[in-house]
């Protein structure tokens, strides 16, 4: 089974939120029909993201994400600053495909923002969106909870400018890496990618994935899109990962593509 472990959706009849704001290209019908054309049966299963941290928003997301199939997880978007977070994700968890929460990584920092984030995550999964360096601030409070299983997305934020990895982000991966209950997403390659046209290249991306899966290991990383943000085409993300899977040790590609996903997300 192949499982892409982030994408985003949007229907503009839910309303209007911060994400997608009005007038941008991503307000309009997002929806898996849309996300099914894009990938061309490719890919079985998708992990939707939120995509606001509007809890109204991600609760009309849910709805829609229950009944569908091709969904298999649903990972809220949510503002860990707010006193009543728990009470949101109480409301979210009474759906069969709520799963956790994602919060952005500076909203960490606020004052009680870990104490809610550890009382709302246990025993489920908190991913981490945002810049690397921010992301590395937070490593003694993952370490701290090992009751949750914490997900960094997008190579933590790791921007692809074709320049040489610097030591201070391979030492924020070995860092995380060693604390065994945080996982990796390969994600968000073209969305982070700062030269334009996109590269679709793996040589371009080659040293970051090189990086990721010497400090995670095959078991802990993820294969995920951030479809519709990409840039590029559907394929583009997926060739590059697959590419980069398949040269590595035999079993590789079908964890990173799908096994490691099931496993995490408890997808049947």
């Amino acid at each position: 089974m192949r499982v892409d472990t982030h994408i985003h959706l949007y229907d503009p009849r839910y309303g209007d939120f911060s994400w997608p704001p009005v007038g941008s290209p991503y307000h309009r019908l997002l929806d898996m029909n849309a996300y099914s054309q894009a990938h061309g049966g490719s890919v079985d299963k998708a992990v939707v993201i939120g995509c606001s941290s509007e809890p109204a928003l991600n609760q009309a997301i849910l709805e829609t994400c229950e009944p569908d199939p091709r969904v298999c997880a649903y990972i809220a978007q949510l503002d860990v600053t707010d006193p009543t977070l728990t009470d949101h994700t109480k409301t979210l968890a009474s759906y069969g495909k709520y799963r956790g929460f994602r919060f952005a990584n500076r909203q960490g920092f606020a004052a009680d923002a870990q104490q809610r984030i550890a009382a709302a995550g246990k025993g489920g999964i908190v991913e981490i969106l945002g810049d690397w360096h921010d992301t590395a601030k937070l490593t003694g409070f993952c370490a701290a909870h090992p009751e949750i299983i914490f997900v960094v997305e997008h190579f933590g934020g790791y921007l692809f400018s074709g320049e040489p990895l610097p030591s201070d982000y391979r030492q924020f991966l070995a860092e995380m890496a060693a604390i065994p209950h945080v996982h990796l997403k390969l994600s968000g390659i073209l969305t982070l990618a700062r030269v334009t046209p996109k590269p679709t290249a793996l040589t371009f991306y080659q040293d970051a994935f090189s990086a990721a899966v010497a400090a995670f290991g095959v078991n802990r990383c993820l294969f995920g899109s951030d479809w519709p943000v990409l840039g590029a085409p559907y394929a583009v993300a997926l060739n590059i990962t697959t590419a980069f899977c398949d040269n590595l040790e035999p079993g590789a590609t079908a964890k990173i593509m799908g096994r490691n996903a099931q496993l995490l997300y408890q997808i049947t």
